[in-house]
């Protein structure tokens, strides 16, 4: 009877032994789950701060990018509309038919008159500033006259030469069509010129 009631003591002891261990294995895993749920909460964070920076550089870069790549688009369109722009010009220049060239430019064609001599000569500027041969008017003492288009006519003045390139600089009172002038480099062997004047 003793011996009986000894075996249940020890099997009692043996019970609150192992449900304490089993309590104590359940705190552990709980502590370890709560440590390693606090990793994971500071990993994913890394995680969403390094995603937001990458897609804010990204698209930084490629706003920048396009930016630059807008800009330099933009800059080949230019350049291609001017060359186009030129090709057309040059286009109707070299046109056997030579009318659009001479109807811009016959407006600031003008004859220029010493009461001796008689030239041509045509605006460079709006504000009446004309070209013409140094030689019409360099023995001129009297005022010269400039006839415009439209036939009407003006007093002109000289205003600066160059005797070695035959070149006089006329300015006449008032507004003007003019020609716009263009960089003599440019020019090849074989294109066709046109000149437009007053002979006599």
């Amino acid at each position: 009877m003793a011996s009986h009631k000894q075996h249940r003591n020890i099997l009692y002891t043996l019970f609150a032994f192992l449900a304490l261990i089993q309590l104590m294995s359940f705190v552990f895993m709980s502590i370890s789950i709560s440590k390693i749920d606090a990793k994971i909460e500071g990993e994913a964070e890394k995680t969403r701060d390094s995603t937001m920076k990458f897609t804010q550089n990204l698209v930084s870069s490629y706003d920048s990018t396009y930016q630059e790549n807008f800009i330099d688009l933009s800059k080949l369109i230019t350049q291609q509309a001017k060359s186009f722009e030129q090709e057309i010009k040059l286009l109707q220049s070299t046109r056997e038919d030579f009318s659009d060239v001479v109807k811009a430019s016959v407006k600031a064609v003008v004859t220029v008159s010493t009461g001796t001599s008689v030239a041509s000569g045509f605006f460079v500027h709006p504000s009446g500033y004309l070209l013409t041969n140094y030689h019409v008017i360099r023995d001129n003492d009297g005022e010269m006259q400039v006839v415009t288009h439209d036939r009407k006519t003006y007093s002109a003045r000289l205003v600066g030469k160059d005797e070695n390139k035959d070149l006089a600089l006329l300015k006449v009172d008032g507004i003007f069509p003019f020609l716009e002038l263009a960089d003599s480099e440019e020019l090849e062997v074989g294109n066709k010129v046109i000149a437009i004047g007053n002979p006599l």
